[in-house]
């Protein structure tokens, strides 16, 4: 086997195992929030939207049929999920911007 042809190969596995590895953190950071919207009575709807633009992208909180929030990343969900304190002052301020 040629030193190209093996080089080849290592990468192949290298760029594999790393996308894999990033997989499995988003998934189970997903799964993480998942449960944490489930424990306070949430549901989470992920939008099919794939492009980063589009208004419904990201993640959507939903309690019974009402959407209770819309947030862009996984990141921003966590933080959601884990103060509820900035629950109500976001609701405030865009309350107060609607004024």
């Amino acid at each position: 086997m040629s030193a190209d042809a093996l080089y080849g190969q290592l990468r192949t596995v290298t760029v594999r195992l790393w996308y894999d590895r990033g997989m499995t953190t988003d998934k189970a950071r997903e799964n993480r929030a998942r449960r944490a919207a489930q424990r306070q009575g949430f549901a989470l709807r992920k939008s099919g939207t794939r492009d980063e633009l589009a208004l419904d992208y990201g993640w959507h909180v939903m309690r019974g049929h009402r959407k209770v929030a819309h947030l862009r990343d996984i990141g921003q969900l966590e933080r959601w999920l884990a103060d509820p304190a900035s629950r109500d002052q976001d609701r405030k301020q865009a309350d107060d911007q609607d004024e």
